[in-house]
């Protein structure tokens, strides 16, 4: 699920402070931009390049080992908004929002 709103205004915080640790830059937006204070804590990924303006949110409850795929969904992150799904344009000023997992060990 994404929605558009406000995440190309939020990547200015990684332009602006790209070594800021997750609770300041929870706090700014969330004073900023109006994110929820939690949500804002789980930013995973800006993208393209990660530096871009796309956002992807871990927003999953109660998902065990999720830092086992952190990776993975990073780099899945950084191709998608790069290629996007038309075209192969870059995807712009949109907030992906990971609401569920299920993680099959093989």
């Amino acid at each position: 699920r994404s929605t558009q709103s406000r995440s190309s205004a939020a990547s200015d915080v990684y332009k602006r402070q790209p070594q800021n640790n997750p609770k300041q830059r929870a706090n700014v937006l969330a004073s900023d931009f109006g994110w929820d204070k939690d949500q804002a804590r789980t930013v995973w990924a800006f993208g393209p390049n990660s530096t871009g303006a796309n956002i992807l949110v871990d927003m999953t409850l109660g998902v065990q080992n999720m830092n086992e795929i952190k990776d993975s969904m990073d780099r899945a992150f950084q191709w998608f908004t790069e290629e996007a799904v038309l075209c192969g344009e870059n995807l712009r000023a949109t907030r992906i929002n990971l609401i569920d997992l299920s993680l099959i060990h093989i």
